[in-house]
C-alpha cells in the first residue's frame, strides 16, 4: 500500500530529486491552504520539470566551452 511515508523513497527510486527536496515544504503549505492534493503534485512536478531544463541547459553551455577550447 502507498502512503505518505513511501512517498519520498518513491520520488529517489523514479529519479525525481527536486521534488524529493521539495516534498517537505510544500507539504506543509499546501496543508496550511488547504489546498487539493493534485494542486500540490502539480507544483511538485513543475519544480521537477523547471529543474531538470535549467540542468540541461547549464550542460549544453558547458559542452559549448569545451569544443570552443578544442577548436581554439
Amino acid at each position: 500500500m502507498v502512503n505518505s511515508a513511501t512517498l519520498p523513497l518513491l520520488l529517489k527510486q523514479l529519479g525525481l530529486p527536486m521534488m524529493y527536496k521539495a516534498l517537505q515544504s510544500k507539504g506543509r503549505r499546501s496543508s496550511e491552504k488547504n489546498g487539493a492534493y493534485t494542486d500540490y503534485l502539480s507544483a511538485l512536478s513543475h519544480l521537477e520539470v523547471s529543474s531538470r531544463r535549467q540542468k540541461r541547459i547549464q550542460r549544453h553551455l558547458k559542452e559549448v566551452e569545451l569544443n570552443l577550447c578544442c577548436i581554439n
